[in-house]
């Protein structure tokens, strides 16, 4: 309570403008009493002088008006390396000191230098007071320490006059000077050269040395430059001198100098001299209305300084100022060049000289010329006119020779007033500039050019015109082109060049559309000169002729060569030569032919590029059989990299005769998959397998364009079906399945060339074999990045035991290159059972949308490692929306393969897709592929049989995707397509991945 009222009291004094005394001290202290020393051992002016040692230093206490009192510890001592008065508080020595202390260490003056020390207080509410009077110590060690006298007062002898003290002089040097200082007797004696001149910018005392004008001089000084004052300033100059022991002495009396306003102009100036074309203006009449005029003069002289000369060209008739130009002193040359001056006009050329203060001096004649430019005929050309080197004419002449002598010979020109001479060139007509310009006066008719360092391969013409008295030119004329060259060597051949279209060789190559883009590499070729560039040309070649050519630098080696409009029917080639740097070229080097054929349209033909299963395709007794290029063999060859292809294979499926535990799931043995394909395969005499007679046959070759992601075109497949040892079908299918890499071909480049397989009707033609053999090779045994592009391998195996049949499907993946297959997760399915179907349809309901949309994604712990899963996806009793539930299904490997998406009547059996088979039979596939009704999953004890009807399609459900993805890379519809002779390039239009990011709405069946 006591706490509060006096707060309330203080807030009460404050609100009446009346505050407590312990807070109202604002008033410093006085200053201490002037600094003194007990120390001193003399004083020599005002110096006290001590010994070379600590000294004491005193002060009379301050007073203190403002109410706190005096702290008797809060003295602040200072010094300052000023010799003559306060110039700020350079070393604090103490700020808590009393009225005495004693100076030590660093803080006491060197031995002959001089210091002052200052003292101030503070008051107990921490107001300073001011700094009071110090005193100056210097510290001696024996020597002289006592200053000499100052100079007599400073005078100067270029007063002009005194006007109230001050010396008036005149704009320009003067002199200042003292009498001579004298020494202290018994002193050091004064330095002669010691005299300390200094100018102060006070008008009328003491303001401090602001600019040293010596510290070596004698008696007097010149004072010039920025040292002066400028005109209507006034400065003070002082004057001290030291001794020979380095005592200044205090400054003298100063002398107040004030510069007189400059108004005297400078000298005339001195030899000028006005030229054109070398000759004096003076009297001189030009027939051009553009004279160069060069000047020359000597410098004028003025009482300050010159500053610039004032050039004029003056029109005589009207005293116009035509020209006005200014040029700096010192300079003493200058050149105007004048244009449109008026013909039969006179022109004085006049020069002055202006000073700093402005004042102009007279001007000066340099002379009057005429103008005169009624002639502006040019001279007649050359009658005639020859050039020889040793006795050839030049024309077309080659020569290995850096140096030639050109004797030169004209007839003579006319003019309607008189020809003045002639100029003889030698132009470089690679740069256009002349190596040689010289003139033969008229009459002459004759020149013999000696020329020396001309470039090899330079090109070179001797060109020669009259010139009359009033510099018209006549007209040019060559007398022919000659040519240097040391190296008469062409280039060599290109080391190679490949030409590809797709990575595949253009050659043969008969191309559906009008505007391919061929990639070119070629090997360097050499030359002694070195190579300049190459020229790549698109010949056609069954009508010769050359379509397009492009230029490339000596540097590049690749590059892609495009062309546009190209002609169905015709033929073409790309040829390739090098040009050395003395324009030399070299041999032509040709890539194969190629053919444009007629466009294809966007249309697909399923059996030819989606789904190819056509005896004379997967039997092809070169390609479908021993090791041929669509075999089980080849690919698991190429996949097996640095591995032994028995062993590879042999791995693969003896995974099926172990336990396999991926995540959290184990997975039974297989066993008989194992002994079915390894015991039907027969072997070679040292027990590995032989490749070239797998039991494994091609059933088809599978373009999935329809599964483009970002960084591939799609997948693409090959699909294998078991044979025992009598050639008959066994229930095991090996799916193979391929990314079509973005990395190897763009997605417009896979899409074409999967479409140009309808280029060719008869699939057993060489044509179309060939084309499918580039397409598997590419995808299926050309490494990228070091690996083949595999996506995964599926295994679908039913096997029969009594009267139950089992159900496997199994998903394997190779995890690195030359790197065993390994079991994986089947994607997209999960492991059902009666202990989870509850749990599959709350996963089913949580992600209804997307399974509507057909994006969902099935991961852990649903996901299916590979047991037996015959009944496929049933529809858990749980599910909200059965449509969903019946998407879901369908979209997994079981679902998609269940009895129910085939007819009874089909004779398939009802998990494959496409029916294992025998040689010389065609692969079957199930009604799943085709617009025939289906019927949904159907589970007895959730919904009624077949409560979702449909039908699927799904070849073309595939070809409207292909056709879509066709035309977004330039392919037109069939009314819109090409034929012979139409002029409408078709563009390959390569996909982004935003472009087909649509697909993800798309149906997704694997």
């Amino acid at each position: 309570m006591r706490r509060w009222r006096l707060e309330r009291f203080v807030f009460a004094w404050v609100i009446a403008g009346i505050a407590p005394s312990v807070l109202a001290d604002t008033t410093p202290p006085t200053a201490p009493g002037n600094t003194t020393s007990t120390s001193c051992i003399s004083v020599v002016g005002d110096a006290c002088i001590v010994n070379d040692a600590d000294f004491s230093l005193r002060v009379t206490a301050a007073t203190d008006a403002g109410g706190s009192g005096l702290n008797a510890s809060g003295y602040q001592v200072c010094r300052s390396n000023d010799v003559t008065g306060w110039g700020g508080c350079d070393v604090s020595i103490s700020t808590s000191a009393t009225i005495n202390v004693t100076v030590t260490g660093s803080h006491r003056p060197a031995p002959g230098a001089r210091r002052a020390y200052y003292f101030r207080a503070r008051d107990n509410a921490g107001n300073w007071g001011p700094w009071n009077n110090p005193i100056y110590i210097v510290t001696t060690s024996g020597g002289d320490i006592t200053a000499p006298n100052p100079p007599g007062n400073t005078s100067s002898p270029h007063c002009v006059s005194v006007q109230n003290g001050t010396c008036m002089v005149n704009p320009g040097d003067f002199t200042v000077q003292v009498t001579a200082a004298t020494d202290n007797p018994g002193g050091s004696g004064i330095n002669t050269s010691g005299y300390n001149f200094c100018r102060s910018n006070d008008t009328s005392g003491w303001g401090g040395c602001d600019a040293t004008l010596s510290t070596t001089a004698g008696t007097s000084f010149v004072v010039s430059g920025s040292h002066r004052p400028a005109p209507g300033q006034r400065r003070a100059y002082y004057a001290r001198v030291r001794d020979n022991a380095g005592n200044y002495s205090n400054w003298n009396a100063p002398l107040y100098v004030q510069t007189l306003p400059d108004t005297t102009p400078p000298s005339t100036v001195p030899n000028g001299v006005a030229r054109i074309n070398g000759t004096s203006v003076n009297g001189l009449t030009v027939n051009v209305a553009n004279p160069s005029i060069a000047m020359t003069w000597g410098l004028a002289t003025d009482n300050d300084a010159v500053n610039r000369y004032n050039i004029v060209v003056q029109h005589v008739a009207t005293g116009a100022w035509t020209y006005n130009v200014s040029v700096s002193h010192p300079s003493t040359s200058a050149t105007v060049a004048t244009a449109n001056l008026q013909h039969g006009a006179q022109y004085t050329v006049w020069i002055r000289a202006i000073d700093n203060a402005g004042n102009a001096g007279t001007f000066v004649s340099l002379g009057t010329f005429s103008v005169s430019i009624a002639d502006t005929t040019p001279p007649s050309a050359l009658p005639s006119l020859s050039a020889t080197i040793g006795g050839t004419s030049i024309n077309g002449l080659t020569l290995a020779n850096t140096a030639p002598t050109v004797v030169i010979n004209w007839g003579l020109a006319t003019d309607n007033v008189a020809v003045s001479r002639y100029q003889v060139m030698l132009i470089h007509n690679q740069s256009g500039g002349g190596v040689y310009n010289l003139t033969v006066n008229h009459p002459g008719t004759t020149y013999t050019l000696m020329t020396s360092g001309l470039q090899d391969g330079g090109n070179y013409s001797v060109q020669v015109r009259a010139i009359d008295s009033s510099n018209n030119n006549g007209p040019l004329r060559n007398a022919g082109t000659f040519m240097v060259r040391l190296d008469t060597t062409p280039p060599s051949a290109v080391g190679s060049f490949a030409t590809t279209l797709s990575r595949r060789d253009i050659a043969g190559q008969q191309i559906p559309w009008n505007n391919p883009a061929i990639d070119m590499s070629w090997t360097a070729a050499t030359d002694a000169s070195g190579i300049k560039r190459y020229l790549v040309t698109l010949e056609r070649v069954d009508v010769a002729g050359i379509v397009n050519s492009v230029f490339y630098s000596n540097a590049t080696f690749s590059a892609t060569f495009a062309s546009s409009n190209l002609i169905v029917g015709a033929s073409y080639r790309l040829a390739i030569k090098a040009q050395d740097r003395n324009d030399l070229w070299g041999p032509v080097t040709q890539s194969g032919v190629f053919s444009i054929a007629p466009a294809l349209s966007s249309s697909v033909n399923p059996a030819h590029e989606l789904m190819i299963t056509a005896v004379s395709v997967v039997d092809d007794p070169t390609r479908g059989q021993n090791c041929g290029a669509f075999t089980f063999c080849a690919m698991m060859t190429a996949m097996a990299g640095s591995q032994d292809p028995s062993d590879f294979t042999t791995n693969f499926f003896n995974l099926f005769r172990t336990t396999q535990v991926i995540g959290p799931d184990t997975v039974d043995p297989a066993r008989h998959v194992a002994d079915d394909v390894l015991g039907n395969w027969p072997r070679l005499g040292d027990g590995r397998l032989d490749m070239a007679r797998s039991p494994l046959i091609p059933l088809a070759i599978v373009n999935r364009a329809d599964l483009v992601r970002p960084g591939d075109a799609g997948e693409a497949r090959v699909v294998y079906g078991l044979v025992d040892s009598f050639g008959r079908p066994v229930r095991l299918t090996v799916i193979l399945e391929y990314k079509m890499s973005e990395a190897y071909l763009s997605r417009a480049q896979w899409w074409s060339e999967w479409h140009r397989l309808n280029q060719f009707p008869d699939q057993s033609s060489p044509e179309y074999l060939a084309q499918l053999q580039y397409l598997t090779d590419s995808f299926a045994r050309t490494p990228v990045n070091g690996r083949i592009s595999l996506g995964q391998v599926r295994t679908n195996d039913g096997l029969r035991f009594n009267s139950t049949f089992f159900w496997e499907f199994r998903e394997f993946m190779q995890p690195a290159a030359n790197a065993n297959l390994v079991q994986t997760t089947v994607k997209q399915t999960p492991f059902q059972t009666s202990t989870n179907a509850n749990q599959i349809g709350e996963w089913i309901n949580a992600h209804e949308a997307e399974i509507l949309a057909e994006s969902h994604e099935i991961s852990a712990p649903l996901q299916h490692a590979g047991n037996d899963h015959l009944i496929g996806v049933t529809i858990p009793e749980n599910v909200s929306n059965k449509f969903a539930g019946m998407l879901f299904s369908k979209n997994t490997c079981s679902g998609c393969h269940i009895e129910n998406n085939n007819r009874a009547s089909d004779g398939l059996r009802p998990f494959y897709q496409l029916q294992p088979r025998q040689r010389g039979q065609e692969t079957r596939l199930a009604d799943f592929f085709f617009n025939v009704p289906l019927c949904g999953v159907f589970n007895p004890k959730a919904i009624p049989e077949c409560a979702f009807p449909y039908t699927q399609n799904e070849l073309g459900r595939r070809r409207s995707i292909f056709e879509s993805h066709l035309g977004w890379i330039g392919f037109s519809k069939e009314d819109k397509k090409q034929v012979s002779g139409d002029s409408q390039p078709l563009l390959m239009h390569n996909p982004t991945d935003d472009e087909v990011v649509t697909l993800d709405s798309m149906t997704r069946v694997h």
